[in-house]
Parts: structure tokens; sequence; C-alpha cells
């Protein structure tokens, strides 16, 4: 068996960390884009005092939209995820071709990270990033509805107004 090319490995090496930075820069955008969704939400909701259907109307957009924008962060995640995964199962599989002299682990770090990730099954970073965009996806339809009960209240006077200072 032939020991495979040192630079493949190293590409590789190079081409996986570039793909988890950009993937750790995909996450910064949609936080930050939910950031402001969300301020711009709080913003609007200080100023309206609900006594009409259109803040209900203007949150179910921005819920929809939210929606859209979520679902496509999650199937970026999911995209990175498998590709990520497909480059370290092929760097251990180089790692076990690879005669490694004097080193402390048997095969290769990937190998040894392995073991890591099967002792400890919190880490697995996409399963966090995909529960966040979770709960943005669960936080503007509650958001939307807990607005139109509001304001279904306060039309038929059951509350007052809100007054935000």
């Amino acid at each position: 068996m032939d020991i495979p090319n040192i630079e493949e490995y190293k590409t590789i090496v190079e081409q996986t960390s570039s793909l988890s930075d950009r993937r750790q820069v995909t996450n910064d955008i949609y936080v930050a884009l939910n950031t402001l969704f969300l301020t711009g939400v709080a913003y609007f909701l200080t100023t309206t005092h609900l006594k009409s259907w259109w803040p209900a109307i203007i949150l179910g957009v921005v819920t929809l939209i939210s929606w859209v924008i979520n679902g496509t962060w999650m199937g970026l995640l999911e995209q990175y995820r498998e590709l990520i995964k497909l480059r370290y199962t092929y760097l251990k599989q180089l790692e076990g071709l690879f005669p490694i002299k004097g080193a402390d682990i048997a095969r290769g770090i990937y190998h040894a990270e392995q073991k890591l990730y099967d002792e400890h099954h919190n880490f697995d970073f996409t399963k966090l990033e995909l529960r966040l965009a979770r709960l943005f996806l669960i936080l503007y339809p509650t958001i939307a509805i807990v607005v139109a009960i509001l304001t279904y209240l306060i039309s038929q006077g059951i509350l007052s107004t809100p007054i935000f200072n």
C-alpha cells in the first residue's frame, strides 16, 4: 500500500480549516441578522399601542421573512456539517496510512479527536448552532402570537393600551 502524499494531507487540512472559518462567519452573519430583526421588533413594539391590527400583520410578515432567513441558515449549517465531516473522514483514513514515528497518538490527531467526540456527545457544534436557529424559528411566531392576542384584548377593551417610556 502506498503512503499518501503529505501535501495532499496538508491541503485538505487547510481546506477543512477554511470551511470551518466560513461556517463561523455564516453563523455570525445570521446571528447579527436576527439581532437586527429582534431589535427592530422591540423598537416597533414600544412605539405602537396595539390599537389596530397593523402591528400584528407587520410582525406576521417579519415572522415569514425570519423563517426564510433561519431556514436558509439551517440548510447552510447542514451543508457545512456534511462537507466538514467528509473531510474529517478522509483525513482520518489518510492518517491511518501514514507512518507516525514517535507519536503518542497511535494513528493521528483526527483519530484522537474522534475518541473525544465519542466520549463527549455534546462536542457537536453544528447541533448547538442548529438549536440556536430553531430558537429563532420559534421566537418570532411566539412574539407575533402574543402581539395578536394583546391586540385582540386591547381592541375588545379587556386590556388598556401599554405605555412604554
